[in-house]
């Protein structure tokens, strides 16, 4: 969500405060949940794991994403695999997120407007999976409900209601030190979409250092980001990325975001 106009002089540098504040809170949080992909508050989740421990069956991903616009959200999914497992064989697989949240904008009057957002989706895909190679697609439903203090009526996406949802992703390991992973969703709910491009260089094993790139939105706002990531962190079967850079939003304009994210797999 986002709107209105922005002074960016006196706001920006207390934003970016509370926003490393979250960043702080995020890490434990994120331990303590134990997982994630690259989830983000408005459409679900991204993709990013990298291989996990032979004979995985179940994955618990979280992650949380704090912007300088003062927006926080937390995401979790559990994916399981109905045949084969989640490392080497291809299969079938279920999956369950949910999303709380909290975000500020302006509206066309400049009134300040705070809104909480819950959402969740059930899925069943199924997921090619080769040595260097995994790619997925998932279609199932999602429901989301915002509520908005005062309300704006110029908000469309307040209120409850349910979409139809597509999900598409791809992880790859073009070399032995080098990594591409991409995600993309859709749900017919607001038209609500969000995309995540990460590519990587290989600091040691699976730890994987690059740029990344993510845009979204829906029927109120559109949004793209450009940052860095530092992904794949393991700890037995736990992993762990964080990443951060710029924002610029319809609504809210320019700011800074901070994604941290882990993943654990049973």
């Amino acid at each position: 969500m986002a709107s209105g106009k922005v002074d960016h002089a006196r706001c920006l540098v207390p934003a970016a405060r509370r926003a490393m504040r979250l960043a702080g809170a995020t890490i434990a949080l994120t331990t303590l949940a134990g997982a994630a992909g690259a989830a983000d508050w408005t459409s679900g989740y991204g993709s990013g794991a990298s291989a996990q421990p032979a004979g995985s069956i179940i994955a618990i991903d979280t992650s949380v994403t704090a912007t300088t616009s003062n927006s926080i959200f937390a995401n979790t999914s559990v994916t399981a695999a109905l045949t084969g497992d989640l490392d080497q064989t291809s299969g079938w697989r279920a999956r369950v997120e949910g999303q709380v949240g909290s975000f500020e904008y302006r509206s066309g009057d400049d009134a300040k407007i705070i809104g909480n957002q819950q959402s969740g989706s059930a899925l069943v895909g199924y997921e090619w999976a080769e040595p260097d190679v995994h790619v997925a697609a998932y279609i199932g439903f999602n429901y989301q409900n915002i509520k908005l203090d005062p309300v704006d009526p110029s908000n469309g996406t307040r209120g409850h209601g349910y979409g139809l949802r597509v999900v598409g992703e791809l992880y790859a390991n073009p070399t032995p030190y080098t990594m591409v992973s991409a995600y993309g969703s859709y749900s017919t709910h607001a038209n609500a979409y969000y995309t995540r491009f990460k590519a990587g260089y290989a600091l040691y094993d699976r730890t994987f250092i690059g740029p990344e790139f993510s845009m979204l939105g829906d029927d109120f706002y559109k949004q793209w980001r450009i940052g860095a990531h530092l992904s794949g962190l393991t700890f037995g079967r736990f992993q762990f990325g964080v990443s951060g850079g710029y924002v610029r939003d319809s609504r809210r304009g320019p700011g800074g975001y901070v994604l941290v994210d882990s993943r654990v797999t049973f």
